[in-house]
């Protein structure tokens, strides 16, 4: 069984739409008929139902040029809603999300209309956080089609599994068939990562599964590239792990913590590092593609949507290719035997 899997990032998320757009160039084939399923976080949750979206005729309706094209020209619209009343309603984000839902909500309208998880091309897996009960909640089509009640809107789960905490307010939704109201935030904080979500949702589809028998390509939306060297009475010093816990011992407190680390990508960050080291223990050597970038501090931000930080975002993802192109076209033949 073939398994992709997309980690969350916000805007970084073109990316892995990039890459994703090279292997459908290679193969001829688009993403939901080279995979199985695909399961997504945040902004790869995006990604996820974007790709495996049906047309009138049952057939994928974007392709990843299409999402990739999305991210290009409308994030702007994404990460916006700054008004003057907003920012003194959520004091400039200290109590309030950075962003309102607005506009956010209805570019989601546009791409996915009244798309149900149950008419996808290709079974999803999209994890979402529960503030109704403090849970992890998977959707997917597996779910869907086993209850008319998980059957969601698809702009409804991508709106709540993009809800990156800080950034946007939580996504208040019911499926069509339910009066039950769920409010779901970013799946980021628990499954930045999805590819144990991809891989469990494979074994719920065939429970009779070999593990041999997955095959999992796993995109990364980039890696902060950390300092190896630090000045220590002006001389550089190898940093080793020591140094790495003094530091976060020196941000303890929730002053500390907010002056000098990112909290959110913290725990991202540990996920995703955890989920990479499980899927390497698990998986047979060969089956296992994992894509990821080395991402510079200045390209960081989940929200920047400058037309400086998008050039460099698509520059990365082209340099990324050209560097790799024969991993990729090993990749493609993999999909295609």
């Amino acid at each position: 069984m073939k398994i992709l899997s997309i980690d969350g990032g916000g805007v970084r998320g073109i990316i892995p739409a990039r890459i994703l757009q090279e292997i459908e160039d290679r193969t001829g084939r688009h993403s939901a008929e080279l995979f199985d399923a695909i399961s997504g976080t945040s902004t790869g949750g995006m990604i996820t139902l974007a790709l495996a979206k049906a047309d009138k005729e049952g057939d994928p309706a974007l392709s990843a040029k299409d999402v990739l094209d999305i991210y290009l020209h409308r994030s702007k619209e994404i990460f916006a809603g700054q008004t003057v009343c907003w920012k003194m309603q959520t004091g400039c984000g200290l109590w309030g999300s950075k962003y309102n839902r607005s506009n956010f909500d209805k570019m989601l309208e546009e791409v996915f209309g009244k798309a149900l998880l149950s008419q996808t091309v290709c079974p999803v897996f999209v994890p979402i956080y529960s503030l109704e009960n403090y849970k992890p909640f998977i959707s997917g089509t597996f779910f869907a089609k086993s209850n008319k009640v998980n059957d969601f809107y698809l702009k409804d789960i991508a709106g709540a599994t993009s809800a990156a905490l800080t950034l946007f307010p939580p996504k208040v939704f019911k499926s069509p068939n339910d009066s039950v109201t769920y409010k779901g935030v970013d799946g980021g904080i628990y499954a930045n990562n999805p590819s144990l979500i991809g891989i469990s949702g494979a074994y719920l589809m065939q429970p009779s599964l070999a593990l041999d028998s997955i095959e999992l390509v796993s995109l990364g939306t980039g890696e902060l590239k950390r300092g190896t060297e630090k000045e220590e009475n002006g001389a550089k010093k190898s940093i080793d792990i020591e140094d790495i816990v003094e530091d976060v011992m020196d941000n303890d407190g929730v002053i500390g913590w907010l002056q000098g680390r990112d909290i959110i990508g913290s725990m991202m960050d540990a996920d995703s590092v955890i989920a990479e080291a499980a899927m390497k223990a698990m998986l047979k050597q060969g089956n296992h593609f994992r894509f990821q970038v080395d991402l510079p501090d200045s390209l960081k931000n989940m929200d920047d949507c400058s037309d400086q930080t998008i050039s460099g975002l698509l520059t990365l993802a082209e340099n990324f290719i050209a560097e790799n192109t024969h991993a990729i076209d090993e990749l493609c033949t993999k999909l295609l035997g």
